[in-house]
């Protein structure tokens, strides 16, 4: 709890950085806290001093430590401002004049090993938060230190044992600031680096995001499209079989005005007339038939379409997922690599705490004169120690980032067997559609001889109306012509049935395909 409300009082003192900005945010968090330990370190420095050392000795401890902690104070306003920049090439500057100072004031057979892991503790810093040029100037400014203490301090008042470990101070010297440096250099441009590669990615993520959001609603809009038409396809189906059970009564009426020709001649003429009215409607009943058909041949056809369109949009689905899938892989190899490159910096920390432990073992020999070099050294431990923590979490965050990346995987893979079996649905829809189109054309076969069966009627009753002589032989016509369209009839229903059945399919099909898109 104590923990999160640190956390809590962090965040808003940085609240001028955003979240969202990981690496600036953490860089002004480093940053601050390094600044607020040095400056309570001083402070209880100097507490100390008032209640156990004398009163010269409490002033110069005073006038030593006023300018850092002046420092640290001017640097967290900064970082207060939203200039994190500025506030850490200060704190480098800073280091850099008071090491260096610090490294020509005290005694040279002790400056090496006192002010030296200072300068290398400033130059990791310089490296990793400061710009590029701040770095080199850092850099420089302790070549000239060591240089200028080398020549016209140390190499003059060196003797004896003491000339070849001033020799070796300023070399080793010389050489660790250099390796320290390229080191922080090539580190911090290879974060940069990768960083920008994830954002990079994480762009191309979010537009892939949206390109398959779209194609969902565009298959549920295909859907809903598709129910509607297989709706008005079921209803003129409906129709149809009306008009067929109208027919078969009509035939049965035909079938009755036949018997009662052949029971007597005194009720041709009307029998003659109610048939020709009979015929008549069945031509009606059978245009109407037509119609229908020609109807659901259109709505068939653009079914087929639909589902066409439908199964382009689905193979870019696809296509699209295949691609994330590959991004995604991109994500979790630099997420390898910053982890790669987190234990580096981890290294590099462990050898600055014991750098740390060996100034702090080096102060404690010089006594009074070491004693609030050992705070500093104390604090820089603790950094130290409080950025490996950092970079535990870092290191916690990039593993979560990589089981993320392996379940957006697996969602992938759901995404793109979920597109193949509704792609197989889908076709096996199309060869519905289009056994549904090729009954349909057999229909508009069995109504055009429909059609001159009809005819053929019309001409039989005219001939009965001509000759009464002919009566008997137009009733036979009559009768095989009935016998006919009653087949045609039968046929005609059991095609509908087959319409009934293939819209059943349908609609199924498509509940299904709507239910696993909702899920």
């Amino acid at each position: 709890m104590e923990k999160q409300n640190m956390n809590s009082l962090l965040t808003k003192f940085l609240k001028k950085y955003p979240p969202e900005d990981f690496i600036r945010f953490k860089k002004a968090q480093y940053v601050f806290i390094f600044s607020f330990s040095i400056l309570s370190g001083l402070l209880i420095l100097n507490i100390f001093g008032l209640f156990f050392l004398d009163s010269s000795r409490m002033i110069e401890i005073a006038k030593s430590s006023s300018m850092l902690g002046s420092s640290c104070i001017i640097i967290i306003l900064l970082i207060r401002s939203g200039r994190v920049e500025l506030g850490a090439n200060t704190l480098a500057f800073t280091a850099c004049f008071i090491a260096s100072a610090g490294f020509l004031s005290r005694p040279y057979y002790l400056s090496g090993v006192t002010m030296g892991v200072f300068m290398h503790l400033c130059i990791g810093f310089a490296t990793l938060y400061c710009s590029f040029t701040v770095s080199t100037a850092v850099l420089l400014t302790f070549f000239s230190t060591h240089t200028y203490f080398y020549f016209f301090i140390a190499k003059p008042a060196a003797t004896g044992f003491l000339v070849q470990t001033v020799n070796s101070t300023f070399i080793d010297g010389l050489i660790t600031l250099t390796l320290l440096y390229i080191l922080g250099t090539i580190t911090a441009k290879f974060l940069n680096r990768a960083v920008s590669t994830a954002e990079k990615e994480s762009e191309k993520n979010k537009e892939n995001y949206s390109q398959i959001k779209s194609l969902v609603s565009t298959i549920k809009n295909a859907v809903i499209e598709l129910n509607e038409s297989i709706d008005k396809n079921y209803n003129i189906i409906t129709k149809y079989s009306d008009n067929a059970q109208s027919q078969a009564a009509s035939m049965e009426e035909l079938s009755a005005t036949v018997e009662e020709i052949s029971a007597g001649t005194e009720n041709v003429s009307k029998a003659t007339d109610y048939q020709k009215q009979s015929i008549e409607e069945l031509s009606s009943s059978i245009n109407a038939l037509s119609s229908s058909i020609d109807s659901i041949e259109n709505y068939g056809s653009g079914m087929k379409d639909t589902l066409v369109a439908f199964l382009k949009n689905a193979k870019k689905g696809s296509e699209a997922s295949g691609t994330l899938d590959i991004i995604n892989k991109k994500i979790l190899q630099n997420s390898n690599d910053i982890t790669l490159v987190i234990t580096i910096i981890e290294e590099f920390f462990d050898k600055i705490n014991l750098l740390s432990l060996n100034a702090a073992i080096e102060a404690a020999r010089a006594g009074e004169h070491g004693r609030g070099f050992a705070v500093v050294a104390e604090e820089i431990g603790k950094l130290a120690d409080h950025s490996t923590q950092e970079l535990n979490r870092i290191s916690d965050l990039i593993e979560t980032n990589k089981k993320d990346a392996v379940e957006s995987d697996k969602v992938i893979n759901q995404i793109l067997e979920f597109i193949d079996e509704t792609m197989s649905s889908l076709n096996t829809l199309q060869e519905n559609a289009v056994t549904t189109v090729k009954a349909l054309e057999e229909q508009k076969k069995l109504k055009t001889d429909m059609d001159n069966k009809t005819k053929t009627a019309i001409e039989k009753t005219e001939q009965i109306n001509i000759s009464m002589k002919e009566q008997q032989s137009a009733v036979e016509d009559i009768a095989l012509s009935i016998e006919d369209t009653g087949k045609t009839i039968q046929q005609n229903a059991e095609n509908t049935k087959i319409l009934q059945e293939s819209a059943d399919r349908l609609k199924h099909l498509s509940s299904q395909i709507e239910k696993e898109i909702a899920e």
